[in-house]
């Protein structure tokens, strides 16, 4: 398949000096893959995620694909997320189309860009991401020299409002068909596109909207949905796989800063057996299917070993009914004894929620508990099928309370079908009763909109109103006690539309993309005019998708694809929530999922000692950060070490309290862009360590741009690095040194040059002539910087050079800022702080070392 030219590299350090959050766009995480210039016989895929990188970086089904098409010989998978808007901006404004993260190749020189949908709120980003990748937004634009845009994820279930954007859909489980896919696409890319794009409809639960002719009705209703061509199928069929038989990662990559989730995700078990009626995802994901138990606690072993994330989450979307969950906790336990990994259950139910579950997995940091009763009355509960009573509700968050948990995040629904103001006083009057029982317990109450799904019982209910959803809103935050947020409202009523929505949204999208809309999810950026607009000009009624009930015998717009549940199921399921009937148990549920569960173990939980924490060992690390990590933080840089020595396995001392953390510190902050050759963290270890062996070992398991130069025991109570530290040395490259020595004397000629320093107390006056103590030109091409410092506090080198030099922020940019030391004092000589371990305790020398510093 023939490329477009002039593609190239792109310099992400001419970009990143200008965004709020450099981390999002450096890549060069732990563990990312970069399999560099592959052959033309290889396929390129770029995984794609419509949203900001710290919530991508926590979507699984990313990271399951990214894992499984690397570890495949003839294709390798690099990730791309939604720029933010600041990022956009500069690139739009640089004429840069968007770029992946490992090898940074414009998204134009890939074979396969590949979306995870999973909220239709990211539509305009998936358009915003193909227009800043200079790719033509519609597929009838694109021929062979444009990549092929496929799409997958929960969102896939009803594709119709992108089906003229997304060249094929991966419906259900994509482990397999990714590479059905990519094999395909091997062998076929220079066979011209409709015959590609004809040959994967041919892939079991393949989807390819242009293959498909869709008529309507003179009212506005589906008439037919049908293929164009022969051997196209009628309807296409989710894929499903054996979870136990496929790839699953233990090595994924480890971002530098905070993300959604950030710890290492297992997966025990897909599918939900519970059937709420609401649920989309309940019915999509069956059947349920659970991983071994051995299987398990050995990915979890590997990774964590991999990570270094300090916590697994064992996730599905009910995780307690996992058969043997029991079972699995004590064994991951009984593995990480002493290491301070903690074990997190995201999903609770009310009614099978085990208090010795809650405490074995908040033995290393207890957090707060989340349940969700999703509405106020029994009556409504049962419509729902949500199989829970207020007594189970009230009973679970009273032996929780009892037990030392005071937080408790409970989720409700407003506007589910058949909800009467009776329901809306329930919730009031069942939170009230709860705040009266445990008066000291709080409270962090969410309110959400019901959303109409495609391929559940309530996808022949309409969603209430705009005005009614707000009144009850403004009800139950005047009435509620605790702390109470919601979901915006106009947010839940476009979700309603592109939910149910079908190919005449195409226009709408379009449109309201190129108004401006993107990040639609973002309360900050959701601009609800602008598509009221773009509906108007495009002649649609969105209330047509988000408020009208569909007679039971229309066509939908998802009518072709096949979820794996029956229609007559779920309209009978719809039938039994009007007449206020619950499901039962299983049984019906096991007659369309065919699969047979064990029985859970229902042995006690066994709670295991903890390690000890005693320090006997105090470790001086030397290390330097390179070019290529000059713009992490320096939280983030601290996370990346941290989680190197828990890769290593290194015996690691922990503080006390909830929130255990490991006793490292380190040395002045680094300022963000700019790299070193002298830096300095202290490490507190359980046993001695041979220190050859420590440095090798940290430098396998630091990211590349992190290295280890020198590492020596010292004196558990010698002073701190922020303590002795003094000055600072700095090395600035690519500057016009000549011009420079005129304003140099200047400024050691002048007494003061006060500058306006922003503070966390607010903005104060600053003195940089007391804290620059040296300025010199070096080889006429460099200049040399020494700065003082105290308590890890002074003044940035760019700042320096800005008011000295004036010089602009962008020939400022284009400077290489290195610091190359970090010096104490004693006895009134300097010397490096890797060697500031003669003071001993913190007792014997402190007043020295403040009254050497009284000199500068």
């Amino acid at each position: 398949m023939g490329k477009r030219g002039n593609l190239k590299r792109i310099n992400v350090n001419e970009i990143l000096p200008l965004v709020r959050r450099p981390t999002r766009y450096i890549g060069q995480e732990f563990n990312a893959v970069n399999k560099g210039v592959q052959a033309d016989s290889n396929v390129t895929v770029a995984l794609g995620f419509p949203e900001l990188y710290e919530i991508g970086m926590s979507n699984l089904g990313l990271k399951i694909l990214y894992e499984i098409i690397n570890k495949t010989d003839y294709a390798l998978a690099e990730r791309v997320y939604s720029p933010w808007v600041d990022m956009e901006e500069i690139l739009r404004k640089k004429q840069t189309p968007l770029f992946s993260l490992e090898s940074r190749k414009q998204l134009g020189e890939f074979d396969i860009i590949g979306f995870s949908l999973q909220y239709e709120l990211s539509y305009t980003n998936v358009l915003n991401m193909l227009d800043m990748a200079r790719i033509p937004l519609r597929s009838a634009d694109r021929d062979e020299k444009y990549p092929l845009v496929i799409a997958g994820g929960p969102c896939s279930f009803n594709p119709e409002p992108l089906a003229d954007f997304i060249d094929l859909f991966i419906i259900g489980d994509a482990e397999e068909a990714i590479l059905d896919v990519i094999k395909v696409y091997r062998e076929y890319k220079t066979h011209g596109r409709m015959r590609l794009l004809k040959e994967t409809a041919k892939i079991d639960g393949v989807y390819v909207p242009s293959l498909y002719e869709v008529k309507y009705n003179s009212d506005g209703t589906i008439k037919s949905i049908k293929p164009k061509y022969d051997g196209v199928p009628e309807k296409v069929k989710k894929r499903t796989v054996d979870i136990n038989k496929v790839i699953y990662p233990s090595k994924v990559p480890v971002p530098y800063m905070h993300v959604v989730h950030n710890r290492f995700l297992l997966e025990i078990m897909r599918g939900c057996g519970r059937g709420c009626r609401f649920c989309q995802a309940g019915i999509i994901y069956r059947p349920r299917r659970e991983r071994d138990v051995d299987n398990l606690v050995k990915l979890a072993k590997e990774g964590i070993k991999n990570t270094g994330y300090d916590e697994v989450s064992l996730t599905s979307l009910s995780s307690t009914d996992y058969s043997k969950i029991e079972k699995l906790i004590y064994a991951l336990q009984k593995e990480f004894e002493g290491k301070k990994v903690s074990i997190s259950l995201p999903s609770l139910r009310a009614n099978n929620f085990s208090l010795d579950l809650a405490r074995a997995v908040s033995k290393v940091k207890k957090s707060g508990l989340t349940f969700a009763p999703e509405a106020g009355t029994q009556r409504l509960r049962d419509v729902i099928n949500k199989q829970i009573t207020d007594n189970d509700i009230i009973d679970t968050i009273g032996s929780a309370y009892n037990s030392g948990w005071k937080l408790i995040k409970l989720y409700f629904m407003i506007g589910l079908p058949t909800e009467t103001w009776e329901d809306i006083e329930g919730i009031v009057g069942l939170v009230k009763r709860i705040k009266s029982l445990y008066r000291k317990l709080k409270l962090n109450i969410t309110l959400a909109s019901f959303v109409p799904k495609s391929h559940t019982p309530f996808q022949w209910a309409g969603q209430e109103s705009i005005e009614l959803l707000r009144e009850k809103k403004k009800y139950l935050i005047r009435n509620l006690p605790g702390s109470v947020k919601s979901h915006r409202i106009e947010a839940s009523f476009l979700e309603a539309v592109f939910a149910r929505g079908d190919r005449r949204l195409a226009d709408v999208l379009e449109n309201a993309w190129k108004k401006g809309c993107r990040f639609d999810g973002w309360d900050e950026h959701f601009r609800f005019d602008l598509w009221m607009k773009a509906f108007e000009e495009s002649g649609i009624d969105p209330c047509f998708y988000s408020k009208r009930k569909p007679d039971t015998e229309e066509i939908l717009p998802w009518y072709h694809i096949d979820c794996g549940t029956s229609e007559d199921f779920l309209l009978s399921e719809y039938k039994k929530a009007l007449s206020e009937k619950v499901l039962g148990n299983d049984t019906d549920f096991r007659r369309y999922e065919k699969q047979n569960i064990k029985p859970g173990d229902t042995n006690s939980r066994v709670m295991l000692p903890e390690g000890k924490t005693d320090v006997l060992e105090r470790i001086r690390v030397k290390y330097a950060k390179d070019e290529k990590l000059k713009f992490i933080s320096h939280l983030e840089l601290v996370t990346a070490i941290v989680r190197a020595l828990r890769r290593m396995d290194a015996p690691l001392a922990f503080s006390s309290g909830f929130t255990p953390h490991p006793k490292i510190s380190l040395g002045p902050a680094l300022p963000v862009g700019v790299s070193s050759e002298t830096e300095y963290f202290d490490i507190k270890l359980r046993k001695e360590y041979k220190i050859p062996d420590f440095i090798v070992q940290l430098n396998e398991n630091l990211p590349s741009g992190i290295r280890v130069l020198d590492a020596r025991a010292v004196p558990l109570n010698c002073f701190s690095l922020i303590n002795t530290a003094v000055r600072t040395l700095y090395e600035i490259s690519n500057i016009n040194s000549e011009e420079l020595r005129e304003k140099i004397d200047g400024f050691f000629a002048s007494s003061e040059l006060i500058i306006e320093k922003k503070t966390k107390k607010g903005v104060r006056d600053i003195n940089i002539r007391s804290l620059v103590l040296e300025l010199k030109i070096k080889d006429n091409k460099n200049l040399q910087m020494s700065l003082s410092i105290k308590n890890g506090a002074g003044i940035r080198p760019d700042v320096v050079i800005r008011e000295i030099f004036h010089l602009t922020d962008e020939a400022i940019m284009n400077l290489e800022i290195k610091r190359t030391g970090l010096m104490t004092i004693s006895g009134g000589d300097l010397f490096p702080q890797v060697d500031a371990t003669e003071f001993g305790s913190n007792k014997t020398k402190g007043e020295s070392i403040y009254a050497k510093r009284n000199l500068y």
